[in-house]
């Protein structure tokens, strides 16, 4: 038999991607690949995944803990994924691990990793958090995203974060349905400079730019800057685009004890092992609106929506979410719509509610349809 190796991921949000590296491993005849689903909720088609959720779960021998919260329920699934990857391995299941995602995945996936598999053994984590400058990486990368974006269909660009993950799926499917292609970009700095490159060099028809939260942590200093240029490629190359605040609520630290001393006293979310989040202030919210308003300002105003979502910004941004901060958000939104030369639509939600996504991805499907007259 050949060596398998277990591909790891949240299938909720990631099956699609997961696939594909389980049936390219599959495709070269030379290692089997089983898919392990750790994600949040099941997904809709289970046909593919080896082992699901649920199974992983089972595993969980220890106390399991309360996870109605995030970090809780990636604690919970990380002592699972855990204990399933020792057994895999005693029994010689498998020869090798591929984790692939984001900042939540990653936490999960590298602790297993570290506490189930001896050194030497072969791992893998493919993601979107890799420490040290990325740059490189993605730009090595970018003949292959080039060939990617040979569709027969139109190509969108959409930035997403963890946090705005329900919004972008929501939106993400409609707008596939209406005709079009769509590229996630991780909103994590390097992914944020990616896709204003890929922008300038005109590989899109359009840009859904929900999540605009690497603006924050260029402004306060946090650790997933994508530099002074974002938000401003497609202002400057006139292509349609609808813009909203996704994950402004927050500044992205590593972990609590790297947190500069300066934010002491600060309100803190502890999203995983990895990533600390800081609710941004007042003052910040306020700067953030009049920077945004300061890039949309040579933005074609025939081609850019600004959509508002009144109840929150991010999935801990709601109502009894630990960010919930309906003063700081004001000032943010007062800020845009004070300032703003385009139209500017307000909805009464929260920017994961699927009201929300399917008005960005309709306004977005609008503005192309006018561009094309």
């Amino acid at each position: 038999m050949p060596p398998t190796v277990a591909v790891i991921g949240t299938c909720d949000t990631k099956l699609e991607a997961l696939l594909f590296i389980k049936r390219t491993i599959q495709s070269t005849a030379v290692c089997e690949a089983i898919l392990i689903d750790i994600g949040s909720y099941p997904p809709s088609d289970l046909c593919d995944i080896d082992i699901p959720r649920s199974d992983v779960l089972k595993e969980c021998t220890s106390t399991v803990h309360d996870t109605s919260s995030r970090s809780q329920a990636l604690e919970t699934m990380t002592i699972a994924l855990t204990q399933l990857l020792a057994r895999l391995h005693s029994t010689q299941s498998i020869a090798g691990v591929i984790g692939a995602g984001g900042s939540g995945n990653t936490s999960v996936c590298t602790k297993a990793f570290r506490d189930a598999l001896p050194i030497g053994f072969p791992k893998l984590m493919l993601s979107t958090m890799a420490s040290g400058e990325r740059c490189p990486l993605w730009m090595a990368k970018h003949s292959l995203i080039r060939a990617d974006l040979k569709s027969s269909r139109p190509t969108i660009a959409v930035s997403m974060f963890g946090l705005t993950t329900p919004c972008v799926q929501v939106a993400t499917q409609k707008l596939e349905e209406l005709g079009y292609s769509v590229m996630a970009f991780h909103a994590t700095g390097a992914g944020g400079l990616a896709m204003e490159r890929l922008v300038r060099e005109g590989h899109f028809v359009g840009v859904l730019d929900i999540t605009t939260t690497e603006l924050a942590d260029e402004l306060v200093g946090g650790v997933l800057t994508a530099g002074p240029r974002r938000l401003e490629a497609a202002a400057r190359c006139g292509i349609p685009q609808v813009v909203s605040v996704g994950a402004l609520d927050m500044v992205n630290f590593g972990p609590a004890d790297t947190i500069p001393k300066q934010f002491q006293g600060r309100l803190f979310c502890h999203h995983n092992s990895s990533v600390t989040l800081m609710r941004t202030s007042r003052e910040e919210c306020s700067k953030l609106g009049q920077i945004m308003v300061e890039k949309l300002k040579g933005a074609p105003t025939d081609k850019t929506r600004v959509i508002l979502p009144l109840q929150g910004f991010s999935g801990i941004d709601k109502d009894k979410g630990p960010f919930r901060d309906a003063e700081a958000d004001g000032a943010l939104l007062d800020a845009l719509k004070s300032g703003l030369l385009c139209p500017v639509e307000e909805l009464g939600v929260n920017i994961n509610d699927p009201s929300f996504a399917l008005r960005v991805a309709q306004a977005l499907h609008e503005l192309l349809l006018d561009s094309r007259l």
